[in-house]
């Protein structure tokens, strides 16, 4: 028996002595001073050396192979699994917000949306579907249950007032006028997609006045961002601002919370969202995050699976989504700076 606890065995499986192991038995001492075998080699005990030792070590990694891949694939799959049961509790929990904030006797719901050119035509189309979801699904329109919108990259604009009642309007508006006219409104901006920044502070201080402005009992903001904000030493102060009236906001009975896109992690800083988002007297969870924006898309396909969905805009009838390519927006860009 080795130091390891092996035991040394001839063809019949009988253990054998250190002297009575020869070259026919199964073995794997090393063949230059007979010492006892190396960790790296215990593969081939039980096997005859001359004959299968070849086979030996490939039986061995051929098996380890396998294993490993089992379990790889065993833990994708539940990593998996656990990203999909996130991604539905998340909506779950979303959905209970704002179905509890439409029984209000007066509330509004605000989006801010990231609209910086380091979000695909594409990925803003699963923003605006998110908005879309939300106000077909959970929070029927009304005079007393009005949306708006802020879009937002290095400057911030109000595309929608805080006074849209029209559920057909609002549905025909995401799913074609924002997306149409999304090169017109980055052209606008060209300063802040030069540098690919996005200016979170702005748009949450942008968010606070609107809200103010409104005069609503109760507004919910949802911002939707994937996180590339660019801190600056001038942001400082106007971050302190802007955590203090959101907070300020959020005692006055109001709520703002953003779902992260995460991918945008290498330029992100994230303290700012943190900062911004992560304080809650009430206990509520003021940060989401998908992965990715296809994960936004999974949230927006839970959404529309919760046992809390309704139907408000059945009068609208198929809402069709015409997505710009990217080399459109492109193009436009590069024409706008001849």
């Amino acid at each position: 028996m080795t130091k390891d606890g092996w035991k040394w065995v001839d063809e019949n499986g009988e253990v054998l002595s250190k002297n009575g192991i020869g070259s026919g038995s199964s073995w794997c001492l090393d063949k230059d001073n007979g010492s006892w075998p190396l960790p790296d080699r215990e593969s081939c005990l039980n096997l005859d050396r001359e004959e299968q030792q070849s086979a030996a070590v490939s039986i061995h990694r051929t098996t380890e192979i396998k294993t490993n891949e089992s379990i790889s694939q065993t833990q994708d799959q539940n990593l998996r699994k656990n990203v999909t049961l996130d991604i539905q509790q998340q909506a779950t929990n979303l959905a209970e917000r704002i179905r509890k904030l439409a029984k209000d006797e007066q509330s509004g719901l605000l989006f801010v949306m990231d609209d910086s050119l380091s979000v695909l035509n594409a990925w803003f189309a699963e923003e605006m579907k998110l908005a879309a979801t939300i106000i077909r699904r959970y929070f029927p329109l009304s005079r007393n249950h009005p949306m708006g919108m802020i879009t937002f990259s290095q400057k911030s604009k109000v595309v929608l007032a805080l006074n849209q009642t029209d559920t057909c309007n609002v549905l025909g508006t995401l799913s074609q006028e924002m997306l149409a006219n999304r090169a017109t409104r980055v052209k606008e901006d060209l300063d802040g997609v030069a540098g690919k920044t996005t200016n979170l502070i702005n748009a949450a201080l942008m968010s606070v006045d609107t809200v103010r402005a409104s005069n609503m009992q109760r507004v919910i903001v949802v911002f939707v961002t994937d996180g590339e904000h660019v801190t600056e030493d001038k942001d400082k102060k106007n971050l302190r601002t802007a955590v203090e009236s959101l907070q300020n906001l959020r005692n006055g009975g109001h709520e703002a919370f953003a779902i992260v896109i995460s991918q945008g992690q290498k330029h992100a800083d994230y303290n700012v969202i943190e900062e911004l988002f992560s304080t809650s007297l009430k206990g509520e969870q003021n940060l989401y995050f998908v992965e990715n924006y296809e994960g936004l898309a999974e949230m927006n396909s839970a959404l529309n699976s919760t046992e809390l969905k309704e139907d408000y805009a059945a009068q609208c009838g198929v809402i069709k989504w015409n997505v710009p390519k990217d080399d459109e927006l492109l193009a436009h860009l590069l024409q706008s700076k001849k």
